[in-house]
């Protein structure tokens, strides 16, 4: 990279080496004093709780990376969305993939596969580069034989079918992240009174629709459709014995304080291997490939300054992005 590069525009390249049906986001450039890469600025987004959109949250090589990029790498990726958004392990690996797909974009540059004078490169040419680079540095393994892939598939059978879900009326009382014990106090005073009333007789649908905090339940009496509670780490124990028209006492969500009533309840069902063994197969490829990208990122990482400056972000990584 010893050639200014000007902007690169955001590409989002399908790799399924990148991860399960994932993208990869290549957005980068390069400042022209110092050429330390920098990722383009999303377009205008609703406002971020980590920090105001256009402060830094972190720097890489010098780059920030701001709430703004944060919350556009977000939206180019639902699969990640619910993850970041339920628990701090799904957003340290929200951050995990922002900051790799940095690193991989820079490393194409660095192994020569991007042109230091294409200052825009194409898809197609984003895709070649990581290409070759996932097959230096992370090749994609070999197909596994059926006995391998069926063991992948008793293993993970929720993914290849459709998983048991529970349709359930949820009263929500909110509470910021960031709330002080009074406030918390508060809000749990709140959720009790609502419990209350319905411990005497009042139908949830009635109390959830005054109550709660959630602006789709208050129009839908709480309905808040079917979940897969094995998906909500939170929710999973309290609900799981439960039948319809039960209900769970007060539970802290990522969110806030929740009182749950079971309305429904759906069996899942999963297609047999002979039906899904494509997927599965591909699927377990792309694991192992992981598998060999994740150290080979780690390394780049270490050869990379990532300076983390949001005391939110400090509190998730008081390791680094990639430690444990």
């Amino acid at each position: 990279m010893s050639t200014t590069l000007q902007s690169i525009n955001l590409l989002l390249v399908p790799l399924r080496a990148f991860g399960l049906s994932a993208l990869l986001v290549v957005a980068a450039s390069v400042d022209a004093a110092d050429k330390k890469p920098k990722i383009d600025s999303a377009a205008p987004l609703a406002k971020e709780e980590l920090a105001p959109m256009d402060e830094p949250l972190m720097k890489v090589d010098g780059a920030a990376i701001t709430g703004r990029e944060y919350m556009g790498f977000l939206q180019a990726h639902p699969e990640i969305i619910a993850r970041a958004s339920h628990s701090d392990e799904g957003k340290k690996a929200a951050f995990r993939e922002l900051v790799t797909a940095f690193l991989l974009q820079k490393a194409m540059y660095t192994d020569g596969l991007l042109k230091k004078e294409d200052k825009n490169p194409s898809q197609p040419q984003v895709v070649e580069a990581f290409e070759k680079l996932a097959e230096r540095h992370f090749p994609l393994p070999p197909s596994p034989d059926d006995a391998a892939g069926f063991a992948y598939y008793q293993a993970h059978q929720n993914e290849f079918g459709i998983p048991p879900m529970i349709r359930m009326n949820e009263i929500l009382i909110k509470i910021s992240p960031k709330a002080d014990q009074a406030t918390q106090n508060s809000a749990r005073e709140r959720a009790e009174k609502a419990l209350n009333r319905v411990i005497k007789g009042e139908k949830f649908v009635t109390v959830a629709a005054e109550v709660t905090e959630n602006p789709v339940g208050k129009v839908t009496g709480g309905d808040i459709g079917f979940v897969e509670p094995q998906k909500e780490p939170w929710m999973a124990e309290a609900i799981k014995n439960l039948k319809v028209g039960e209900k769970t006492g007060i539970l802290k969500s990522p969110t806030g304080f929740v009182i749950l009533e079971v309305s429904d309840i759906r069996a899942g069902i999963t297609s047999p291997y002979a039906n899904v063994r494509e997927k599965v197969i591909k699927m377990l490829r792309d694991t192992k490939q992981r598998e060999l990208r994740d150290p080979y990122v780690k390394g780049l990482a270490q050869s990379s300054k990532i300076e983390v400056i949001s005391p939110d972000l400090k509190a998730l990584f008081p390791e680094g992005i990639f430690q444990d």
